[in-house]
């Protein structure tokens, strides 16, 4: 999540946050999105970003993340 950080440790302006997430999840605030990472520690800080910062409006966290799909046999992943 350094990408979503100042180098105090605080969040970047909500313009950088829009830059960086707006050309990957859209414009649309109603639209649905799935955030996760490795262990669901990272994807939280995403969801706090397009929810509270943002503004997005459906947004859940996947809280098995990748750790939990995986284990999954049957799950499609890409290597």
């Amino acid at each position: 999540p350094a990408l979503l950080f100042n180098q105090d440790g605080t969040y970047k302006n909500k313009a950088e946050l829009e830059a960086i997430a707006k050309p990957v999840v859209g414009a649309d605030l109603s639209r649905e999105i799935i955030t996760y990472c490795d262990t669901g520690k990272v994807c939280t800080s995403w969801w706090f970003v397009l929810t509270d910062l943002l503004g997005y409006k459906d947004v859940k966290v996947y809280d098995g993340s990748s750790m939990e799909w995986m284990k999954d046999a049957m799950a499609p992943s890409a290597p």
